[in-house]
C-alpha cells in the first residue's frame, strides 16, 4: 500500500522532445547476383541520415529496406497483378487490383490486362531475395533524444530568485553531464541509465525483437520516457530522473504479419520529360512518449482522505451486520447448511446484548467464558424476563 496517496497531490507530467539521428552506410559491396533485382545499380550507393530519416511530431522513421522502380513514364503497359484470359476480364476504365493504373479493356498475350499507368509498373520484389534487409547497417545508427518535462500542477510559492517554471521543469540532459560524456556515452540500462543517446539496434533488442527480422519489412516501436518524481522530504526537481522503457507496438502475431507485415510507405522523385523514380520504403517507426507524474504534500488532500476514511469506518459495523444476516439466511437452505459449522448461529452475533442484563444481577469473573449452549440458555432467560 502506497501511503503517499493519502497526503500527496498528483501532478501529471507535461513534456516535449526533439530527436537527432546520426549514421552513414554503404551498399556498394553487393554484387548484381546478390541483389537479384531489376536495375541493381540503383541500390549500390552511400546512404546517410538525409536519405534514410523522416522526422515527425510523434517520433522518427528510419528506412531499413527499399524497392526502387526507376525511370517510370506515363503510358500503356502490362499490369503486374491483374491476370486475364479474354478482353472481357479487363473492364475498361476501372483500376487494377493493385491500383497501379486504369484498365484499358485489353488482355495481352502474356495473360495480363494492360493499364494506363506510370510504366513500368512496380515489381514488389525485395533485394537480396528478402533474406536480409538492404540497409541492415542502420542497426548502428544513434538517436539523441532531448526531452523537457514540467509539472504545472505542483507549482508552489515563488521563492527568491526561483520561478515556477524553473523549479518544476527538468531536462533529460542532466546538470552533471559534460560535453565529452555526452559525445561518447550510449544508453545502457545498467551502466549508463541516464544517457540520452540510443543505438537503434539496442532499442529493438530491449523490446524483445531481432533487428534483422524486423528491418526486412519494418515495424513500429515506442520509446517511453517516464518521469515519476517526489517533491517531499527535501527532494527537489534536481532529484527527478527519467526512466526509459521500450516495446513493439504493431502486431507481432504470425497470421497478422503474413497478411499485412511491418511498416512501409512510397515516395516519388520527378524529373523532366514526364519521368519519375518510385521508391517503396520499409522502415522502423520509433514513437516517443513522455509519461509520468510528480507528487507533493497537499493539506487539502490529507483532510479529504482522512475524512473519507473516518466515514468508511463508521459504516463498517452496519456492513458486517448485513453480511452476517445474509450468511444466517443462507444457512437456512439445505444446500448451504453443510457449509457452516454447528456453532454458527445468530445468537453469536448478539451475545453481548444477551449477556449484559444478566451481568448486572450476576457479575461474572473477568476471565469467564460462555459456551454456545449457555448463550442460548441465557437468551431464553432474557426473553422470559422481558429484557
Amino acid at each position: 500500500m502506497d501511503l503517499r496517496k493519502i497526503y500527496q497531490q498528483r501532478c501529471p507530467a507535461q513534456g516535449t522532445f526533439t530527436s537527432k539521428v546520426k549514421g552513414i552506410l554503404s551498399t556498394e559491396k553487393y554484387t548484381d547476383e546478390e541483389l537479384n533485382i531489376t536495375s541493381p545499380g540503383q541500390y549500390r550507393r552511400l546512404w546517410d541520415t538525409q536519405d534514410l530519416i523522416v522526422y515527425g511530431e510523434e517520433g522518427f522513421m528510419i528506412m531499413t529496406n527499399i524497392v526502387i522502380t526507376a525511370n517510370q513514364h506515363q503510358g500503356i503497359c502490362s499490369s503486374n497483378n491483374f491476370k486475364c484470359t479474354t478482353n472481357a476480364d479487363c473492364i475498361k476504365g476501372t483500376p487494377d487490383q493493385s491500383f497501379d493504373g486504369i484498365l484499358t479493356g485489353y488482355c495481352n498475350t502474356t495473360g495480363k490486362c494492360t493499364v494506363s499507368a506510370w510504366c513500368p509498373t512496380e515489381e514488389d520484389i525485395l533485394p537480396l531475395n528478402g533474406s536480409i534487409p538492404l540497409l541492415r547497417d542502420t542497426i548502428n545508427f544513434t538517436a539523441l533524444l532531448k526531452t523537457s518535462v514540467e509539472f504545472p500542477s505542483c507549482e508552489d510559492m515563488i521563492l527568491p530568485g526561483i520561478t515556477h517554471r524553473q523549479r518544476y521543469r527538468r531536462r533529460n540532459i542532466l546538470n552533471n553531464f559534460t560535453l565529452d560524456y555526452l559525445k561518447n556515452c550510449r544508453y545502457h540500462p545498467v551502466h549508463h541509465p541516464f544517457c540520452p543517446i540510443f543505438i537503434l539496434g539496442d532499442v529493438v533488442k530491449w523490446s524483445g525483437q531481432d533487428y534483422d527480422n524486423v528491418a526486412i519489412t519494418g515495424g513500429i516501436f515506442s520509446i517511453v520516457v517516464a518521469w515519476n518524481c517526489d517533491f517531499d522530504w527535501g527532494l527537489t526537481i534536481d532529484d527527478c530522473l527519467p526512466m526509459y522503457k521500450f516495446m513493439r507496438l504493431d502486431a507481432m502475431e504470425s497470421n497478422e504479419e503474413n497478411l499485412s507485415p511491418g511498416f512501409n510507405w512510397r515516395s516519388a522523385v520527378y524529373f523532366e520529360g514526364n519521368r519519375r523514380t518510385l521508391t517503396k520504403y520499409y522502415g522502423i517507426y520509433f514513437v516517443v512518449k513522455i509519461l509520468g507524474e510528480g507528487r507533493k504534500f497537499d493539506f487539502l488532500n490529507l483532510i479529504l482522505t482522512t475524512g473519507a476514511s473516518i466515514g468508511l469506518f463508521s459504516i463498517a459495523p452496519l456492513f458486517c451486520d448485513c453480511l452476517f444476516d445474509l450468511f444466517c439466511c443462507l444457512k437456512s437452505f439445505k444446500t448451504c447448511s453443510p457449509r457452516f459449522s454447528s456453532s454458527f448461529k445468530k445468537e453469536i452475533r448478539y451475545q453481548d446484548l444477551l449477556i449484559a442484563p444478566l451481568l448486572k444481577e450476576n457479575p461474572l469473573e473477568q476471565n469467564s467464558f460462555l459456551e454456545v449452549p449457555e448463550i442460548e440458555e441465557l437468551g431464553k432467560l432474557t426473553s422470559g424476563t422481558g429484557t
